[in-house]
């Protein structure tokens, strides 16, 4: 009986989706003394060893290894699929704040439209420090803050990410003291002048 052929694992390799232009790739056999050939996408099979460093542009890519045991090769390579995504999505458009009483709503624009998944909103309460709390994170186009303080300095940075972390350029969006909101308007008539007769 002749004997089997070798069976090829991939044990190691990229994350469905990543952000990088290489990816390296760890493999075996199930017979010691195998050599390997891999292979890319449509690519032929070159002589190739574990761990195995590749460079590939953006895009889906399938890495193929087949181990080589004394003249007899695997019928079934191993595969391993995976995206590169090396873009970085744009920054945010139409952002846009309404500050009220107490109440502030900050809006922008689709993160679908920026080629991104999520959007993140960081804060900060001092001019002289950059946004660094993070006050949200979703994938939606507006962030509502209900008692809101009018008198205090705010500045808020919004940053759009996708699926494989690459981020946007940062917008950031500066809300000043108001002392007219302080408290709200009821509404009352000022008192005119009076009437001559």
């Amino acid at each position: 009986k002749p004997p089997d052929p070798p069976n090829t694992t991939i044990s190691s390799g990229p994350p469905p989706i990543v952000a990088s232009d290489s990816a390296t790739f760890t493999f075996g056999s199930s017979q010691e003394g195998s050599t390997f050939a891999c292979a890319l996408d449509s690519a032929v099979f070159q002589n190739c060893g574990s761990p195995a460093t590749i460079s590939v542009p953006d895009g889906e890519h399938r890495f193929f290894v087949i181990a080589i045991r004394d003249g007899d090769t695997d019928p079934t390579p191993a595969a391993w699929t995976w995206t590169a995504d090396t873009t970085p999505p744009k920054a945010v458009v139409k952002h846009q704040v309404d500050v009220g009483y107490r109440r502030l709503v900050l809006r922008w624009g689709s993160p679908l439209s920026a080629g991104a998944d999520s959007v993140t909103v960081l804060q900060s309460g001092s001019p002289s420090r950059p946004p660094s709390r993070e006050i949200y994170r979703g994938g939606g186009s507006r962030f509502v803050i209900t008692g809101f303080a009018n008198g205090v300095y705010r500045r808020y940075r919004i940053i759009a990410s996708d699926k494989a972390g690459n981020v946007s350029p940062a917008v950031d969006v500066v809300v000043k003291p108001s002392a007219l909101l302080l408290a709200p308007h009821d509404g009352a008539r000022v008192p005119g002048p009076p009437l001559l007769r």
